[in-house]
Protein backbone atom coordinates (compact mmCIF):
# COMPACT_ATOMS: atom_id res chain seq x y z
CA UNK A 1 0.00 0.00 0.00
CA UNK A 2 1.02 3.58 -0.43
CA UNK A 3 -0.24 7.13 -0.08
CA UNK A 4 -1.05 8.72 -3.44
CA UNK A 5 -1.84 12.05 -1.82
CA UNK A 6 -1.83 13.77 1.55
CA UNK A 7 -2.51 17.50 1.47
CA UNK A 8 -4.28 20.15 3.55
CA UNK A 9 -7.77 21.17 2.48
CA UNK A 10 -8.07 24.88 1.77
CA UNK A 11 -10.86 25.45 4.31
CA UNK A 12 -8.39 24.67 7.09
CA UNK A 13 -8.41 22.12 9.93
CA UNK A 14 -8.78 19.28 7.43
CA UNK A 15 -6.57 16.93 5.40
CA UNK A 16 -7.33 15.08 2.17
CA UNK A 17 -5.86 11.57 1.82
CA UNK A 18 -5.79 9.18 -1.16
CA UNK A 19 -4.38 5.68 -0.76
CA UNK A 20 -3.57 3.03 -3.35
CA UNK A 21 -3.57 -0.75 -3.14
CA UNK A 22 -0.35 -2.40 -4.26
CA UNK A 23 -0.74 -6.02 -3.10
CA UNK A 24 -4.47 -6.66 -3.23
CA UNK A 25 -5.29 -5.23 0.19
CA UNK A 26 -9.02 -5.41 0.93
CA UNK A 27 -9.11 -2.72 3.65
CA UNK A 28 -6.66 -0.46 5.42
CA UNK A 29 -6.09 1.51 8.58
CA UNK A 30 -4.84 5.10 8.78
CA UNK A 31 -3.46 6.43 12.08
CA UNK A 32 -2.42 9.96 13.02
CA UNK A 33 0.01 11.34 15.60
CA UNK A 34 1.99 14.49 16.25
CA UNK A 35 5.21 12.47 16.28
CA UNK A 36 6.75 10.18 13.66
CA UNK A 37 7.06 7.21 16.04
CA UNK A 38 4.22 4.66 15.73
CA UNK A 39 3.98 1.59 17.99
CA UNK A 40 2.23 -0.51 15.36
CA UNK A 41 -1.31 -0.60 13.95
CA UNK A 42 -2.82 -0.68 17.44
CA UNK A 43 -0.80 2.21 18.83
CA UNK A 44 -2.88 3.43 21.84
CA UNK A 45 -1.38 6.92 21.54
CA UNK A 46 -2.46 7.33 17.90
CA UNK A 47 -5.76 8.66 16.60
CA UNK A 48 -7.66 6.28 14.33
CA UNK A 49 -8.44 8.37 11.26
CA UNK A 50 -10.02 5.66 9.13
CA UNK A 51 -10.45 1.92 8.77
CA UNK A 52 -12.18 0.45 5.74
CA UNK A 53 -12.02 0.09 1.93
CA UNK A 54 -12.38 3.73 0.78
CA UNK A 55 -9.39 5.17 -1.07
CA UNK A 56 -10.49 8.79 -0.70
CA UNK A 57 -10.41 9.88 2.93
CA UNK A 58 -10.95 13.23 4.62
CA UNK A 59 -9.59 13.80 8.11
CA UNK A 60 -11.37 16.77 9.71
CA UNK A 61 -11.48 15.82 13.38
CA UNK A 62 -9.50 17.64 16.05
CA UNK A 63 -6.91 19.10 13.67
CA UNK A 64 -5.24 22.44 14.44
CA UNK A 65 -3.95 24.67 11.67
CA UNK A 66 -0.17 25.08 11.68
CA UNK A 67 0.54 21.85 13.57
CA UNK A 68 2.54 19.06 11.88
CA UNK A 69 0.75 15.69 11.86
CA UNK A 70 2.10 12.31 10.80
CA UNK A 71 -0.07 9.68 9.12
CA UNK A 72 0.70 5.98 9.15
CA UNK A 73 -0.83 3.46 6.72
CA UNK A 74 -1.45 -0.24 7.41
CA UNK A 75 -3.12 -2.68 5.01
CA UNK A 76 -5.21 -5.82 5.53
CA UNK A 77 -4.42 -8.81 3.32
CA UNK A 78 -6.45 -12.03 3.67
CA UNK A 79 -7.72 -10.84 7.03
CA UNK A 80 -4.28 -10.05 8.45
CA UNK A 81 -2.94 -6.59 9.25
CA UNK A 82 0.41 -5.71 7.72
CA UNK A 83 3.17 -3.87 9.48
CA UNK A 84 3.73 -0.19 8.73
CA UNK A 85 3.97 0.48 4.99
CA UNK A 86 3.98 4.28 4.78
CA UNK A 87 4.29 7.44 6.87
CA UNK A 88 3.80 10.98 5.66
CA UNK A 89 3.56 14.35 7.38
CA UNK A 90 1.30 17.30 6.59
CA UNK A 91 0.49 20.71 8.10
CA UNK A 92 -3.21 21.71 7.83
CA UNK A 93 -3.80 25.35 6.97
CA UNK A 94 -6.56 27.64 5.71
CA UNK A 95 -5.56 28.97 2.27
CA UNK A 96 -8.77 29.56 0.28
CA UNK A 97 -9.69 32.88 -1.32
CA UNK A 98 -13.27 34.14 -1.31
CA UNK A 99 -14.35 35.31 -4.77
CA UNK A 100 -18.04 35.65 -3.94
CA UNK A 101 -19.98 38.62 -5.25
CA UNK A 102 -21.68 40.90 -2.69
CA UNK A 103 -24.82 41.98 -4.54
CA UNK A 104 -26.00 44.23 -1.71
CA UNK A 105 -22.80 46.27 -1.58
CA UNK A 106 -22.47 46.53 -5.35
CA UNK A 107 -26.00 47.87 -5.76
CA UNK A 108 -25.64 50.20 -2.77
CA UNK A 109 -22.39 51.62 -4.12
CA UNK A 110 -23.68 52.12 -7.66
CA UNK A 111 -26.92 53.73 -6.51
CA UNK A 112 -24.99 56.03 -4.17
CA UNK A 113 -22.71 57.14 -7.00
CA UNK A 114 -25.40 57.50 -9.65
CA UNK A 115 -28.13 59.16 -7.57
CA UNK A 116 -25.75 61.79 -6.19
CA UNK A 117 -24.41 62.39 -9.69
CA UNK A 118 -27.97 62.94 -10.89
CA UNK A 119 -28.55 65.47 -8.10
CA UNK A 120 -25.38 67.40 -9.05
CA UNK A 121 -26.42 67.40 -12.71
CA UNK A 122 -29.90 68.66 -11.89
CA UNK A 123 -31.52 65.43 -13.05
CA UNK A 124 -32.98 64.59 -9.65
CA UNK A 125 -34.68 67.31 -7.62
CA UNK A 126 -34.91 66.62 -3.88
CA UNK A 127 -34.86 68.71 -0.71
CA UNK A 128 -31.15 68.09 -0.01
CA UNK A 129 -27.94 68.57 -1.98
CA UNK A 130 -27.04 64.89 -1.56
CA UNK A 131 -28.65 61.65 -0.45
CA UNK A 132 -27.33 58.85 1.74
CA UNK A 133 -27.59 55.30 0.39
CA UNK A 134 -27.04 52.80 3.19
CA UNK A 135 -27.02 49.03 3.64
CA UNK A 136 -28.60 49.20 7.10
CA UNK A 137 -32.00 50.53 8.21
CA UNK A 138 -31.85 54.33 8.23
CA UNK A 139 -33.39 54.66 11.70
CA UNK A 140 -30.55 52.61 13.22
CA UNK A 141 -28.03 55.32 12.41
CA UNK A 142 -30.22 58.43 12.67
CA UNK A 143 -29.98 59.46 9.00
CA UNK A 144 -32.00 62.44 7.92
CA UNK A 145 -34.65 61.97 5.26
CA UNK A 146 -34.70 61.53 2.37
CA UNK A 147 -32.56 58.41 2.41
CA UNK A 148 -32.27 55.22 0.36
CA UNK A 149 -31.64 51.81 1.94
CA UNK A 150 -30.49 48.63 0.22
CA UNK A 151 -31.33 45.61 2.40
CA UNK A 152 -30.78 41.90 1.83
CA UNK A 153 -34.11 40.08 1.93
CA UNK A 154 -33.16 36.52 0.99
CA UNK A 155 -31.12 34.12 -1.07
CA UNK A 156 -30.92 30.49 -2.12
CA UNK A 157 -28.68 28.32 -4.24
CA UNK A 158 -30.16 28.17 -7.73
CA UNK A 159 -27.53 26.30 -9.75
CA UNK A 160 -24.88 23.85 -8.61
CA UNK A 161 -22.19 22.28 -10.76
CA UNK A 162 -21.11 18.67 -10.78
CA UNK A 163 -18.94 18.10 -7.73
CA UNK A 164 -19.80 21.65 -6.63
CA UNK A 165 -17.20 22.97 -9.07
CA UNK A 166 -18.17 26.43 -10.27
CA UNK A 167 -15.42 26.75 -12.87
CA UNK A 168 -13.04 24.48 -14.71
CA UNK A 169 -9.86 23.65 -12.83
CA UNK A 170 -6.89 25.66 -14.02
CA UNK A 171 -3.21 24.75 -14.01
CA UNK A 172 -0.56 27.29 -13.05
CA UNK A 173 2.95 25.86 -13.09
CA UNK A 174 2.96 22.83 -10.80
CA UNK A 175 -0.28 23.79 -9.06
CA UNK A 176 -3.97 23.29 -9.70
CA UNK A 177 -6.45 26.11 -9.06
CA UNK A 178 -9.71 24.65 -7.82
CA UNK A 179 -12.94 26.69 -7.78
CA UNK A 180 -16.05 25.53 -5.99
CA UNK A 181 -19.36 26.99 -4.85
CA UNK A 182 -22.74 27.69 -6.42
CA UNK A 183 -24.85 30.33 -8.11
CA UNK A 184 -27.19 32.03 -5.65
CA UNK A 185 -30.52 33.69 -6.38
CA UNK A 186 -30.48 36.87 -4.26
CA UNK A 187 -33.36 39.18 -3.35
CA UNK A 188 -32.87 42.79 -2.25
CA UNK A 189 -35.22 45.53 -1.09
CA UNK A 190 -34.26 49.02 -2.24
CA UNK A 191 -36.37 51.59 -0.40
CA UNK A 192 -36.51 55.37 -0.71
CA UNK A 193 -37.77 57.17 2.40
CA UNK A 194 -39.07 60.74 2.38
CA UNK A 195 -41.22 63.13 4.39
CA UNK A 196 -42.78 64.41 1.19
CA UNK A 197 -45.00 62.41 -1.18
CA UNK A 198 -43.88 64.37 -4.26
CA UNK A 199 -40.22 63.86 -3.34
CA UNK A 200 -40.91 60.14 -2.90
CA UNK A 201 -42.25 60.09 -6.46
CA UNK A 202 -39.12 61.82 -7.75
CA UNK A 203 -36.94 59.29 -5.96
CA UNK A 204 -38.90 56.43 -7.54
CA UNK A 205 -38.19 57.77 -11.00
CA UNK A 206 -34.57 58.46 -10.03
CA UNK A 207 -34.08 54.92 -8.78
CA UNK A 208 -35.52 53.49 -11.99
CA UNK A 209 -33.14 55.60 -14.06
CA UNK A 210 -30.14 54.76 -11.86
CA UNK A 211 -30.81 51.03 -12.08
CA UNK A 212 -31.28 51.17 -15.84
CA UNK A 213 -28.09 53.21 -16.30
CA UNK A 214 -26.05 50.62 -14.39
CA UNK A 215 -27.29 47.43 -16.05
CA UNK A 216 -24.08 46.82 -17.98
CA UNK A 217 -21.98 47.71 -14.94
CA UNK A 218 -23.92 45.28 -12.75
CA UNK A 219 -23.35 42.54 -15.31
CA UNK A 220 -19.62 43.27 -15.51
CA UNK A 221 -19.35 43.18 -11.71
CA UNK A 222 -20.97 39.73 -11.50
CA UNK A 223 -24.68 40.48 -10.98
CA UNK A 224 -26.41 38.30 -13.55
CA UNK A 225 -29.98 38.68 -14.78
CA UNK A 226 -30.87 41.65 -12.58
CA UNK A 227 -34.64 42.02 -12.46
CA UNK A 228 -37.04 44.49 -10.85
CA UNK A 229 -39.66 42.09 -9.53
CA UNK A 230 -41.96 44.77 -8.17
CA UNK A 231 -42.24 48.48 -7.32
CA UNK A 232 -44.64 49.64 -4.62
CA UNK A 233 -45.42 52.95 -2.91
CA UNK A 234 -46.33 52.90 0.78
CA UNK A 235 -47.13 55.41 3.51
CA UNK A 236 -46.17 54.85 7.14
CA UNK A 237 -48.40 56.95 9.38
CA UNK A 238 -47.60 55.27 12.71
CA UNK A 239 -43.90 54.50 13.18
CA UNK A 240 -42.74 58.13 13.41
CA UNK A 241 -44.17 61.43 14.58
CA UNK A 242 -44.77 62.45 10.98
CA UNK A 243 -45.92 60.55 7.88
CA UNK A 244 -43.12 58.78 6.02
CA UNK A 245 -43.53 58.11 2.33
CA UNK A 246 -41.75 55.12 0.84
CA UNK A 247 -41.18 53.53 -2.54
CA UNK A 248 -39.91 49.96 -2.48
CA UNK A 249 -38.07 48.17 -5.31
CA UNK A 250 -37.81 44.41 -4.91
CA UNK A 251 -34.82 43.28 -6.94
CA UNK A 252 -33.60 39.83 -7.89
CA UNK A 253 -30.33 38.68 -9.42
CA UNK A 254 -27.99 35.71 -9.62
CA UNK A 255 -24.48 35.90 -8.17
CA UNK A 256 -21.64 33.48 -7.62
CA UNK A 257 -20.79 32.19 -4.18
CA UNK A 258 -17.30 30.89 -4.89
CA UNK A 259 -13.96 30.13 -3.31
CA UNK A 260 -10.70 29.14 -4.98
CA UNK A 261 -7.68 27.36 -3.62
CA UNK A 262 -4.32 26.29 -4.99
CA UNK A 263 -3.32 22.66 -4.62
CA UNK A 264 -0.20 20.77 -5.58
CA UNK A 265 -0.61 18.25 -8.35
CA UNK A 266 -1.27 14.75 -7.03
CA UNK A 267 2.00 13.03 -6.23
CA UNK A 268 2.61 9.56 -4.84
CA UNK A 269 4.22 9.89 -1.41
CA UNK A 270 5.84 7.17 0.63
CA UNK A 271 8.39 6.88 3.40
CA UNK A 272 10.08 3.52 2.80
CA UNK A 273 10.79 1.03 5.52
CA UNK A 274 14.45 0.12 6.03
CA UNK A 275 15.85 -2.54 3.70
CA UNK A 276 15.04 -6.07 4.73
CA UNK A 277 11.95 -5.07 6.69
CA UNK A 278 9.50 -6.83 4.36
CA UNK A 279 6.73 -8.67 6.12
CA UNK A 280 4.66 -11.67 4.98
CA UNK A 281 0.93 -11.36 5.61
CA UNK A 282 -1.47 -14.06 4.46
CA UNK A 283 1.24 -15.61 2.31
CA UNK A 284 1.99 -12.33 0.53
CA UNK A 285 5.28 -10.47 1.00
CA UNK A 286 4.62 -6.76 1.59
CA UNK A 287 7.50 -4.45 0.75
CA UNK A 288 7.94 -0.70 0.50
CA UNK A 289 7.27 0.92 -2.88
CA UNK A 290 9.01 3.93 -4.35
CA UNK A 291 6.94 7.03 -5.04
CA UNK A 292 6.20 8.36 -8.51
CA UNK A 293 4.68 11.61 -9.75
CA UNK A 294 1.18 11.77 -11.27
CA UNK A 295 0.41 15.09 -12.94
CA UNK A 296 -3.29 15.38 -12.37
CA UNK A 297 -5.54 17.67 -10.38
CA UNK A 298 -7.52 16.35 -7.44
Amino acid sequence: MKFNLIQPVGCGNAVRIIVEQTHGEQTWRVLRKESVEFAGPNDPAAFLVYEGPDRNITDARMLVNGVTYYYALYGYINGGLSSLVAIHDVVPNATFDDLSVDAQEIIRDRLDTTLNSMILRGKLAISKSSIAVTSIPFYSQGSELPVVTVLFSGGSSSIRGMGDLIAQNDFVGDACIDSQGWLSAVSLDVTAWSLNAAERNSLRRGLEAALAANLSVFDDLGLQMLEVNSVQDMEDMQSMNVPVYQTIFRLGCTVAVAVTDEYSLITDVLLQRPAGSSVVVGGVEVTAWSGSSNRMCN
